[in-house]
């Protein structure tokens, strides 16, 4: 045994986690797996499958073409959530940088480290392989249309696949890219190495990721190349031809060895030394190897190691399987080796490449973990495919024999020292010594049950995370698990979603395990509130909290301190009442004397709560019954603690030279009390509406007791001495209160509520000792001040014996589910382990949100963190190939629904009111809503969205929030900067700030796009009468599928400025704002009343400018003619007076005014209205029912409907009409059945008229 090689240098690097994903496997214990039995983890491929990644038929059938790979599972699978990127950004993202990235926080958890508990520096040294999924993003007309070049190039370049890691972990020390082709890996982990030496950083993450976007493809064999003719990898064999292109991931953590050795880290390997460098021009050509410097390398690696060669006994080489790569290697590794030793065949060799392929620039990673795990299971693995040697090497004359069969790692020189190889295209060598790392002993688990902390960042991921725990201990049963608890507790990053679980020791887990407390995602604004709860005498007992007083330091050093302070002032051997050697001593009953009793009961009430406040546990507010009020007065600072001892010790004794008393808890109401009672009887306590204690002479209250009998009440007598609370006390009150006087008193700083009020306790109040004459006589009014407890906090914790107060409490809060009721210590009645109540405590404290400082539980133990299963990412697809154009998510639509302001009360019929709106500034508010919602889910390409989901914590980000401010400038016409968004991080808040633009008109916006599709015929429709274009938002989707849909808002009801009032110049702005969006035809447009009629000019003035109109769709549109204008008059004078009266007045008062005017202003525009005769073809959808009146009408209302009843008038002007009649009046036309007939007749002219436009 060669003992020097345990001596240390102060170099050497300890690798303290690892993870990984390769070719059928999804993580290191698979990987393992598979190279322990020997499995060979190339695929061979159907030609179905390789037909559907497009490879053609001629090709498959050369019979050079290999059909063999290294498939990488679910490549095309991200959780994007996770990490805070939206499905949008994530199917952009390059597959190498999305897959590396869970990788590392794999890695990391697997070190039992993350950012946000480990604040040094984490560095980040990084590789991946050519991305040629930015190939099929450039191939993509959709990808190109929704993202800037920028965005593609920073979302797939290789540059950013470190500090992409870096920024997602939150990881602060260098982030490095390197690249060096195949030697990558190593590189990387050199330069790891190097950083945490210089003092860079004191972890470090090295790997690389190596996936190509289309994986089940083969390659075509060349004799003399790389890749091998029957997609089987041989190393060193002599039927050898080449490798087989693999994909994979790889991470391992590093850390100096003596640090890990102090903090407590797994160390799985050491890395003793590493070394790199290039070949230079000393060998034939650029990607040819170089003999010389492979083995120059190799010797600068063993010689920083501080080793000799015989020391080393197994390679993990290069191994390609080349016939010339395999010599060469093998030539340069005994150059290397016979510097220093000649023996033979003492060291085993062989690569991973026969198991997974070449990993590009992660087969260096490969080859490092698979010899990691080779030396923590003191295994030498086999190299697959190896028969007899390669005829170029004499392994006979060598130190190496290829290791063809797995078997145990035996050698002379321990520990087992192993080297690792990497040899890049282009020079780029090196070298890695590991060495394996010692065995490593925590202390024993001396509990009877583990406090298991979990968390994730949904439901259903806890529920995954629960199970594969519980599923390793099962499988795991050598385990110490207070490491467990430890790495759990201080190590793991808190997510949201929480869950504890109490575990009985390892031979009763399946019988014993229970769970509990579960709460659902909390919110972030709202922290739980903590009281604790001070009971008072009666419950105490003897050895209570003795497990802690052993166990925990700080409990102990307060026991200890506090029993000295009471020894001064009254000789009283605390400890030897309240801990008596002899373990089942009931020490004569002495703790029911109050002399005895009171002290030991503020003492333990006081250590355990300064217990629990080293754990970083404190109270927001505290509540005492009776002595336990004392407790919360001296954690509150009003007396010191030395005071505190000497006034509680004081005022025992005055208590206990007083004639003995007695007390009853009675279970009855203090009112249906009052015919049996009498003065001599002193309500002690109000503990709830149906629990009270009564006190008094002791004779006095057994014949209460036999009153109560014979009422059948239920009463309890306590376990005191004396009859406190009564007129018992009121000889001592005087001197009581001289001893106050003495003491100093302060004010409160922690809050806590008054016995005698019920309330907090007033400053005024704490200070005077009255007040605590008064709290020694007078009543507790603890259901009083438990109520109001309950307005200030929502977890109760009981420090002391017992569950007496949340007992009390659960009684007078019955209605109130939302308290956690907790208690610190068992009673004296239930056997379960001290320490089981206090794991349950702590476990639902945390589940609760309050924030527990769990190193504290741990000090001076000896712990050592342990490798637990990994997250259980919730991957989804997220992938685009170059004919694929990607659909959003969920179309653009507005899923609220409008419609005309005009009032509905005004008519019998039953209008649907889901499409009825009165306030208009609703009605925008929630169409601006709906708007930015649908920008917000275009942008960040999620559905489910909040109106008050904050935009970075959905995958927002800086570069999305410029995609976000130009659409919203671009939709609303506005100018909003990154800083409006900061400070408008939600939707609601976003719509606030756009409405102040519409209501205030500070900024009209002509056009609302319903749905965009490219290549589809557009339809503008245009806004009714006196109302907004939203009206047509169920229309919409009814048609979404075969048009492009924009509609134009009213431009007078919108806009700061002066009315328009003639159709004629109302047209001619509109054709502006259609032009501006489509500046080319053919268009469709159309529109519901007063919009049809709008539409009708705007395709005359269209038709003028030389651009084609399919159709127009006028839906219950009229257009007058002179004698038509008389009767209209009429109608609308009675319309507008009833509008005025009726509808107008729900209107806001800064917005009735103009309303009206607006709607006048229409009324008069289009009975004015005289156009020319359009030749083009148009579509009348008329309402046959005419519209009736809750009021009679002081005019023949059939002359109107006479006068128009030639096609709404439109068939004066339009000879080519074509007219729909529908049973309906002029409002319940807009109702979604009869919207189904309009929309048929639509998809029926489109189909006719099929026309491609590009635009």
């Amino acid at each position: 045994m060669n003992n020097s090689n345990n001596e240390t240098t102060g170099y050497e690097i300890a690798v303290i986690g690892m993870a990984g994903r390769f070719p059928l496997a999804k993580n290191i214990e698979e990987f393992w797996e598979n190279i322990y039995n020997e499995k060979e983890c190339i695929s061979f491929f159907s030609k179905e499958e390789m037909q559907s990644e497009e490879i053609d038929t001629t090709t498959l059938e050369n019979p050079n073409y290999v059909n063999a790979g290294g498939v990488l599972e679910d490549s095309d699978k991200f959780d994007a959530e996770f990490f805070n990127y939206s499905p949008q950004e994530s199917i952009i993202m390059n597959p190498q940088h999305r897959i590396f990235m869970e990788c590392a926080w794999e890695a990391l958890e697997n070190a039992a480290y993350t950012s946000s508990k480990y604040k040094s520096a984490i560095g980040v040294f990084a590789g991946s392989s050519t991305n040629l999924y930015l190939y099929q993003l450039l191939s993509n007309e959709e990808v190109l249309k929704n993202f800037s070049t920028f965005q593609l190039i920073i979302s797939n370049s290789k540059d950013q696949l470190s500090t992409r890691v870096s920024h997602a972990l939150n990881l602060t020390g260098p982030s490095l890219n390197i690249q060096t082709a195949c030697s990558t890996s190593l590189v990387a982990v050199h330069t790891a190495c190097q950083s945490l030496l210089s003092g860079d950083c004191t972890i470090a993450l090295a790997g690389t990721v190596s996936i190509q976007t289309h994986q089940k493809t083969g390659y075509m064999y060349q004799e003399g190349l790389t890749l091998s003719k029957d997609g089987h990898c041989r190393a060193f064999d002599k039927l050898s031809s080449g490798t087989v292109c693999g994909n994979g991931v790889g991470v391992v953590v590093l850390k100096r060895y003596e640090a890990a050795l102090a903090d407590g880290d797994r160390i799985d390997a050491i890395i003793k030394g590493t070394a790199i460098n290039n070949d230079g021009n000393l060998k034939v050509g650029y990607t040819a190897p170089s003999v010389q410097k492979q083995s120059d390398v190799i010797s600068e690696a063993i010689n920083i190691a501080g080793i000799t060669a015989d020391s080393i006994s197994y390679i993990e080489a290069h191994g390609t399987g080349t016939l010339l790569g395999d010599p060469i290697e093998i030539s340069a590794l005994n150059n290397a080796f016979q510097q220093s030793t000649k023996q033979k065949n003492f060291c085993a060799i062989g690569s991973v490449k026969t198991n997974i392929g070449h990993l590009d620039v992660a087969a260096g990673i490969s080859g490092l973990i698979k010899t990691i795990l080779a030396l923590k299971h003191k295994i030498l693995p086999a190299s697959l495919n190896f028969q007899s040697p390669n005829t170029n090497i004499n392994f006979e004359d060598s130190p190496f024999y290829v290791n063809n069969k797995t078997k145990p790692w035996i050698t002379k020189n321990l520990p087992r020292i192993a080297g690792v190889s990497s040899f890049g295209i282009g020079g780029t060598n090196a070298h890695i010594i590991l060495q394996e790392a010692p065995l490593r002993v925590s202390d024993p688990d001396t509990n009877t049950c583990s406090l298991f902390c979990i968390s994730a960042k949904s439901i259903s991921a806890l529920e995954k995370k629960e199970k594969k725990l519980l599923n390793f201990l099962e499988q795991n049963t050598n385990l110490n698990y207070r490491d467990i608890s430890y790495t759990l507790q201080t190590c793991y990053h808190e997510f949201l979603y929480k869950k504890a679980l109490i575990v009985y020791t390892k031979n009763e887990l399946n019988n014993s395990r229970s769970i509990v407390h579960i709460q659902n995602k909390m919110d972030p604004n709202k922290v739980a509130k903590l009281s604790f709860l001070f009971p008072g005498q009666g419950s105490q007992y003897v050895n209570m909290a003795r497990k802690l007083y052993l166990t925990e330091e700080t409990y102990r050093n307060c026991i200890d301190n506090c029993a000295n302070i009471l020894n001064k002032y009254s000789g009283i051997d605390l400890l030897g009442l309240l801990y008596p050697k002899e373990l089942n001593l009931i020490s004569d009953g002495n703790l029911d004397n109050t002399v005895f009793a009171q002290p030991a009961i503020f003492i333990v009430e006081y250590a355990l709560s300064q217990l629990y406040m080293s754990w970083g546990i404190k109270p927001d507010v505290m509540i005492g019954h009776s002595l336990g009020e004392y407790v919360a007065a001296c954690i509150a600072e009003v007396f010191s603690l030395e005071d505190a001892i000497f006034l509680i010790y004081s005022r025992a004794k005055l208590m206990q030279q007083m004639p003995r008393g007695k007390m009853i808890s009675i279970f009855s109401s203090l009112d249906d009390l009052k015919p049996i009672l009498n003065s001599s009887i002193s309500v002690a306590a109000i503990n709830s509406d149906n629990s009270c204690v009564l006190s008094g002479e002791f004779n006095k209250i057994e014949d209460l007791e036999k009153r109560l009998q014979e009422h059948n009440i239920l009463f309890q007598s306590l376990r005191t001495s004396h009859a406190f609370h009564s007129n018992m006390m009121e000889p001592i009150l005087a001197e009581f209160k001289l001893i106050l006087e003495k003491i100093n008193i302060s004010s409160p700083k922690i809050p806590f509520i008054s016995n005698l009020t019920g309330t907090i306790i007033q400053s005024e109040e704490a200070t005077n000792p009255e007040y605590w004459v008064n709290h020694l006589r007078n009543t507790v009014q603890f259901e009083k001040g438990i109520k109001n407890l309950a307005n200030e906090a929502s977890i109760f914790l009981e420090i002391g014996p017992g569950q007496t107060l949340n007992s009390l409490a659960k009684s007078c809060l019955k209605d109130l589910k939302s308290i956690i009721y907790l208690q610190s210590l068992p009673s004296f009645k239930q056997t379960t382990p001290a320490e089981m109540e206090t794991f349950k405590t702590l476990g639902s404290l945390w589940v609760s949100g309050i924030k527990i400082n769990f190193d504290k539980l741990y000090i001076n133990e000896n712990r050592i963190k342990v490798a637990l299963p990994s997250y259980p990412f919730e991957r989804k697809r997220h992938w685009l190939t170059s004919s694929t154009c990607k659909k959003n998510s969920q179309d653009k639509e507005f899923s609220n629904k409008f419609i005309s302001l005009i009032s509905p009360n005004l008519y019998k019929n039953d209008i649907n009111k889901n499409h009825l709106s009165n306030d208009i500034f609703t009605s925008k508010k929630d169409k601006i809503e709906q708007e930015v919602l649908d920008i917000w889910k275009s942008v960040l390409g999620i559905d489910s969205i909040n109106i008050n989901d904050e935009f970075y914590n959905k995958g927002g980000n800086s570069l999305l929030s410029v995609q976000l401010i130009s659409k919203i400038n671009q939709r609303f016409l506005v100018n909003i900067s990154v800083v409006w968004v900061l400070e408008n991080n939600t939707i609601e808040k976003q719509s606030l700030g756009l409405l102040d633009h519409i209501t205030g008109l500070k900024t009209y916006q002509p056009i609302i796009k319903f749905k965009e599709n490219l290549f589809k015929p557009m339809l503008f429709l245009i806004h009714p009468g006196h109302a907004g274009a939203e009206v047509y938002s169920d229309f919409a989707k009814l048609i979404q599928n075969e048009f492009s849909i924009y509609a134009i808002d009213s431009y007078n009801i919108y806009n700061d400025g002066p009315f328009i009032n003639s159709i004629e110049k109302l047209a001619e702005k509109y054709v502006d704002y259609i032009k501006k969006i489509a500046p080319y035809g053919p268009y469709h447009l159309g529109g519901w009343s007063l919009g049809g009629t709008i539409a009708f000019e705007i395709a005359q003035r269209l038709t003028l400018l030389g651009d084609r109109v399919i159709n127009i769709y006028m839906i219950d549109s009229f257009i007058y003619n002179n004698a038509t204008k008389i009767y209209a008059q009429e109608l609308d004078d009675l319309f507008f007076n009833l509008e005025e009266d009726k509808f107008f007045q729900t209107l806001p008062s800064e917005y009735r005014e103009k309303a009206l005017k607006v709607y006048k202003i229409e009324l008069e525009m289009l009975r004015e209205y005289r156009p020319q005769k359009y030749l083009g073809d148009v579509t009348l959808f008329n309402a046959t029912i005419p519209v009736q009146l809750k009021v009679e009408m002081n005019m023949e209302e059939n002359k109107f409907y006479e006068s128009i009843k030639n096609s709404n008038g439109v068939l004066d002007y339009a000879p080519n009409l074509i007219e729909i009649k529908i049973k309906a009046n002029h409002y319940s036309i807009m109702e979604n059945q009869n919207l189904a007939i309009i929309s048929e007749t639509l998809l029926k002219n489109v189909s006719k008229n099929i026309s491609k436009i590009s635009r």
